[in-house]
């Protein structure tokens, strides 16, 4: 309505970015590839390059979780292209993270762990605390599948820690 005005477009944008987001860890998948969609057309004309490859890597997400491997993987790789120019270096660990996260899904938990690792570069040097709590978890996960349980457990005490000390309850249902 009247509030679709060029000067209201990112708050729009961000908006059902953030809705998409909700849903989809709510599991309304559905609408929350509906949303991403529109949130993602708007930051295209927008040309908002940081958050295109945001929103890009959570249409990666929505597209797995709809069992959509070769979209979600191709998305993710955009979001990965785009991320690579930006100056802020953590939508790169983002995106990598998302990727190896893929890979643990399809069931190739080696390339996981490898991308898993980038990410883990990216955050340590950014220190931050929450995506490295990802990171570990995800680590683990990794580990676990290949049946390499020492470090399985190293990651997870990893994790476990990282997110004790931030307190950050979502991550802990993960680990």
């Amino acid at each position: 309505g009247e509030f679709r005005q060029t000067i209201y477009q990112k708050g729009v944008a961000d908006s059902l970015y953030n809705q998409a987001h909700i849903n989809l860890k709510r599991g309304d998948y559905q609408l929350s590839l509906s949303q991403t969609l529109e949130a993602l057309s708007i930051y295209n004309d927008l040309k908002d390059r940081k958050r295109q490859a945001q929103t890009l890597r959570q249409l990666g997400g929505v597209y797995l979780n709809i069992n959509e491997f070769n979209k979600g993987l191709s998305t993710l790789i955009k979001s990965l292209d785009i991320a690579r120019n930006l100056e802020d270096p953590l939508p790169l660990g983002e995106a990598l993270l998302n990727i190896g996260m893929a890979y643990l899904l399809a069931g190739d938990s080696i390339q996981a762990i490898i991308e898993f690792k980038k990410a883990l570069q990216i955050f340590q040097s950014q220190d931050d605390v929450r995506l490295l709590t990802y990171a570990y978890c995800n680590l683990a996960a990794a580990n676990k599948a290949q049946g390499e349980y020492e470090l399985f457990y190293q990651y997870l005490e990893r994790a476990s820690r990282y997110a004790d000390q931030i307190g950050f309850d979502y991550i802990r249902n993960d680990i």
